[in-house]
């Protein structure tokens, strides 16, 4: 059986105990997990390639690999900003997720859908999606990393029921 599991469980430990990303990733090893699903949350720096790389061997070093990335979220930024974010950062993550060697690449399309509850129209939803969502796919086919999407519902309490 082949195990994995997210990267985040082991940084952020109990009583906010913060780990490094070698540390958490040992950790995982030492567990019993071989592979990760490793968040790409450092695409708005310059170095984010460097980066990648370093994690890579990091990685390697710890006796882990990348199964997965998590696309960047920015689900606390104002949507419209949050769409342009997404633009400009998703063709770098996925230029790191092939670097850190993952199959697959997960987007939390919920990010980005209509939140006021008198716009909660199906299409419009699936349209501006796919709209987002094509420069995953476009990247996707140049480096032969799947899109995923996870979390198809809106998880925010203070939405009316039929919005959620």
């Amino acid at each position: 059986m082949i195990l994995g599991i997210n990267l985040v469980c082991f940084i952020t430990g109990r009583q906010g105990k913060r780990r490094t990303h070698q540390e958490a990733a040992q950790l995982c090893r030492n567990a019993g997990f071989e592979y990760i699903d490793c968040h790409i949350n450092f695409t708005e720096n310059q170095d984010y390639l460097d980066t990648a790389r370093r994690l890579r061997r990091m990685y390697d070093n710890a006796g882990v690999k990348v199964h997965q990335v998590h696309l960047p979220m920015f689900r606390f930024r104002p949507n419209a900003d949050g769409i342009k974010l997404f633009e400009e950062n998703a063709p770098r993550a996925m230029e790191c997720a092939d670097i850190l060697g993952a199959g697959f690449a997960v987007a939390h399309v919920d990010e980005y859908k209509i939140k006021s509850p008198d716009q909660w129209d199906l299409h419009r939803i699936a349209e501006r999606t796919a709209d987002y969502f094509s420069c995953v796919a476009d990247c996707g086919e140049k480096y032969g990393i799947k899109p995923c999407i996870e979390n198809l519902y809106e998880d925010d309490p203070a939405l009316p029921a039929n919005c959620r």
